[in-house]
């Protein structure tokens, strides 16, 4: 009979690769619930503090889905180190990163590692799972979806010349800003583009990051 607790799982790979779905059937195969943390948007903790002691010591199958683990500060990271030593052996815990180097040598030390490899080109676990659900919309929905990616593409030639009226028309036209800041980010460094994603997760106004983003790549 276990007593101590099991090792974390440990998913490294890029975004799309199939970690949230491996995490999924995790849970189906052991038929544990999952608690999902965006460690993204609290890197500190200092929400999900509280919920992540409540929950180390649950009395029935858990899965502690840390996402994005590879953000959390060094006292996060503690902190969590002594949650998966002390936890009941009903609770697994599962950590979703994309930048290895950045877990602390403790926590890799109780974990096991699953590595994800880079998707091939629209050949990602979450492309090929929507490939498949819009094959199955009606057709005019389907045009409509089309139209609107259209829209999405011509965006920038046209917001690059009025940055602001840009923020306006991808507004008004209902376009999704986080696929919009994607393709503003292709045109930055390197550099800016990791700072931009990372005030991303840490919950800034994504339609603020656009705008800035947006100024930064035409000048």
């Amino acid at each position: 009979m276990q007593t101590s607790p099991k090792p974390a799982w440990w998913l490294v790979g890029p975004p799309g690769s199939g970690k949230s779905h491996w995490v999924q059937e995790r849970a189906k195969k052991t038929g544990a619930r999952i608690l999902r943390i965006h460690a993204r948007v609290d890197r500190s903790f200092r929400d999900g503090r509280p919920l992540l002691f409540a929950m180390h010591r649950a009395s029935e199958p858990t899965i502690v889905w840390i996402e994005g683990a590879d953000v959390l500060t060094p006292e996060a990271q503690a902190f969590l180190r002594r949650i998966i030593e002390t936890c009941s052996k009903h609770v697994e815990f599962v950590l979703e990163t994309r930048d290895e180097t950045r877990i602390s040598s403790p926590i890799k030390s109780r974990c096991i590692t699953v590595y994800f490899d880079l998707p091939a080109p629209n050949q990602s676990w979450r492309r090929l799972q929507y490939n498949e659900q819009f094959a199955k919309l009606p057709k005019k929905m389907r045009d409509s979806i089309l139209m609107t990616r259209d829209m999405e593409e011509k965006w920038f030639d046209e917001a690059r010349n009025n940055p602001v009226r840009g923020i306006q028309a991808a507004r008004v036209q209902s376009l999704d800003p986080a696929i919009l800041l994607e393709k503003v980010l292709q045109r930055l460094d390197p550099l800016k583009r990791d700072m931009y994603r990372r005030a991303w997760g840490t919950g800034r106004s994504i339609w603020c990051l656009l705008s800035l983003a947006l100024l930064d790549a035409v000048e």
